[in-house]
């Protein structure tokens, strides 16, 4: 996962920020937004699992303690 985040920050900005679109940077800003909106939807769902596993496991641990 580092990887890919070292790759993508490494060429991304060089491609969707280029000095012919400025000021307006049309597809900076997009790229930036959808970017955006998809890292809260994975760490909504990375949070959603999480509290899964915990309440799961609480359950396991709770069934044996029985």
């Amino acid at each position: 996962m580092n990887e890919m985040a070292y790759v993508f920050q490494a060429w991304l900005p060089l491609i969707i920020w280029q000095r012919v679109d400025a000021p307006r940077y049309q597809r900076g800003f997009v790229v930036g937004s959808v970017i955006a909106a998809l890292l809260i939807v994975t760490a909504s769902a990375t949070r959603f699992l999480h509290r899964r596993a915990i309440r799961q496991k609480e359950m396991m641990a709770s069934e044996y303690a029985s």
